[in-house]
């Protein structure tokens, strides 16, 4: 309750200048965000550093295996490293590891929670320092 005027959901990015201007119209709440960002900013980074590395693992998992299908390894295919007991295993606990990593997510974080996280990164760091940023957000919408 104490930043809840600050603090703002994914409806934000709908809104984002009428947010912003009414943190800036009142110096109260100008200090209230400026004493969050003091205080906060380094754990919300943190958790943003969190989805990030689950949205790269996802990405990195996908191309490995449309690069695997589309025969850009030369040794390797699906059928083969399916065949291999060790390729096998790789396969089955990366996918094991990303869905682990989701569930937990979902598990462990409230929704709104999420929401709140990415926006105040995106409020403080701006987009033009977040590549991934709508990735952060379809995957924090999405669990």
């Amino acid at each position: 309750p104490k930043y809840a005027e600050i603090l703002a959901d994914f409806k934000y990015f709908k809104v984002a200048d009428a947010h912003e201007e009414k943190i800036e119209r009142d110096m109260k709440l100008m200090e209230l965000d400026d004493e969050f960002r003091e205080s906060h900013l380094e754990i919300v980074m943190r958790f943003f550093q969190l989805f990030d590395r689950i949205v790269k693992l996802h990405h990195d998992l996908r191309r490995f295996m449309d690069d695997l299908k589309e025969g850009m390894y030369i040794q390797q295919t699906v059928e083969g490293m399916l065949g291999d007991p060790e390729g096998k295993q790789l396969m089955i606990e990366s996918c094991y590891l990303h869905g682990t990593l989701m569930l937990l997510l979902d598990h462990r974080l409230d929704p709104l929670v999420k929401e709140r996280l990415v926006v105040c990164f995106y409020r403080y760091k701006g987009a033009a320092d977040i590549p991934n940023v709508d990735d952060v957000i379809k995957l924090c919408r999405a669990s």
